[in-house]
């Protein structure tokens, strides 16, 4: 019986930090273009990430911004199941994008700039192929703090992406209850961390078929 992929959502979250990563500043050209402004006028990002590996005291420290911070949050709605008995799930995917200025005006600007210009990057250049069947907003919260020498410009953006066959409910691993002795063939692993072993050959049979008229 050979053994079926199982779709976890951090494959999800890696896919898109890496076409953030390679592909933004390609958008943020292009909004430099439209704006007529000098090439590089926008700061690209400093982090691209996932949510769980940059702490809350080094995105106010400032030294990692501007940032963007991906994670998926829950899934929105029950997932589905397919005539193949696989599951079709739908992941909300969190993203915060962060930018750091002095001057108010200037900061929220760049802030949406920043983070328009990645929800462009993330609905045109992620593939839906692989883990992503599609992809699409579902929200964006601006937000903002202030203090006396500086001001924290953020967006809070959620996608609902698609992962289509995110995991088989029959098929795999033997179900327990299974007649098939373990490490046979059909059977389930020897020990946890041996793959089970393949089906048996079908025989090859060779036969001959005589075709007769039918005489009404």
């Amino acid at each position: 019986m050979p053994e079926t992929a199982l779709v976890t959502p951090d494959a999800v979250e890696d896919l898109l930090v890496d076409v953030i990563r390679r592909r933004h500043p390609e958008h943020l050209a292009k909004l430099e273009r439209e704006r007529g402004l000098d090439p590089e006028t926008l700061e690209r990002y400093r982090t691209v990430s996932h949510m769980a590996a940059e702490g809350t005291d080094a995105r106010l420290s400032g030294d990692v911004l501007p940032a963007c911070l991906l994670g998926v949050i829950g899934t929105a709605g029950e997932p589905t199941m397919t005539e193949d008995n696989r599951l079709n799930v739908a992941l909300q995917l969190g993203m915060q994008v962060s930018v750091l200025g002095q001057r108010r005006r200037d900061t929220l600007r760049r802030r949406d700039w920043t983070a328009w210009t990645t929800i462009e990057c993330v609905l045109q250049r992620v593939p839906r192929s692989g883990p992503v069947a599609s992809i699409r907003l579902t929200d964006y919260e601006p937000v903002e703090q202030t203090d006396e020498q500086r001001v924290l410009a953020e967006a809070r953006v959620v996608f609902t992406v698609t992962v289509a066959d995110m995991l088989a409910v029959i098929g795999g691993l033997p179900v327990d209850t299974t007649p098939w002795p373990p490490g046979g063939p059909l059977g389930p692993p020897a020990t946890p961390y041996e793959p089970p072993a393949p089906a048996p050959d079908v025989a090859e049979v060779t036969y001959t078929i005589d075709k007769e008229p039918i005489v009404e």
